[in-house]
C-alpha cells in the first residue's frame, strides 16, 4: 500500500514540475524582451554620464585658464607690494 501511495505522490510531483517548467519557459521569452530595454536604458544612461563628465571637465579647463589669466594680471600687485606698517600677527 505504501508503495502505491509513494508512486502516486511521485507521479503528481512530476506533473507539477512539468507545469512549472512550462511556465518558466514561457517567462523566459518575456524576460528576453525586457532585457533589450534594460540594455537600451543603461546604454543611454552611460552616454549621458560620459557627456556630463566631458561638460564638467571642459568647464574646469575654462575656469583654470581664466584663473591663470587673473593671477598673471594680479601677480605684480600682490608679490611686489610694499609692506604694511600695521601689526603682523603671523
Amino acid at each position: 500500500m505504501k508503495k502505491k501511495i509513494d508512486k502516486l505522490i511521485n507521479k503528481s510531483l512530476r506533473f507539477h514540475h512539468r507545469d512549472i517548467h512550462e511556465k518558466l519557459d514561457g517567462m523566459k521569452s518575456k524576460a528576453q524582451v525586457k532585457s533589450k530595454f534594460y540594455y537600451i536604458f543603461w546604454g543611454i544612461a552611460t552616454v549621458a554620464v560620459v557627456v556630463g563628465q566631458l561638460y564638467v571637465g571642459t568647464g574646469y579647463r575654462l575656469l583654470h585658464g581664466s584663473m591663470q589669466e587673473l593671477l598673471d594680471k594680479v601677480d605684480g600687485v600682490l608679490l611686489h607690494a610694499t609692506p604694511n606698517d600695521g601689526p603682523d600677527y603671523l
